[in-house]
């Protein structure tokens, strides 16, 4: 029985909550603003992907399939 006990004591039970408290390196990470200082958008836009598409020939493509019924 006082084996027990002290294997409960023992358990880092208490140490595990302590640590629980974690939040504040949340609110210590400043993602939002080093996603702000990103600019992906521009970087889209900068790349052409719709005109490469229209120079395709889709339309041919498209004609092709009422070809086959």
């Amino acid at each position: 029985m006082s084996s027990w006990s002290s294997l409960n004591v023992s358990a880092p039970f208490p140490p595990v909550i302590v640590s629980w408290p974690k939040p504040p390196t949340r609110r210590s990470l400043p993602s939002p603003p080093l996603i702000r200082s990103l600019p992906p958008p521009p970087l889209r836009k900068s790349l052409p992907p719709l005109p490469m598409m229209t120079s395709l020939p889709p339309l041919p493509l498209r004609w092709s399939i009422p070809d086959v019924p």
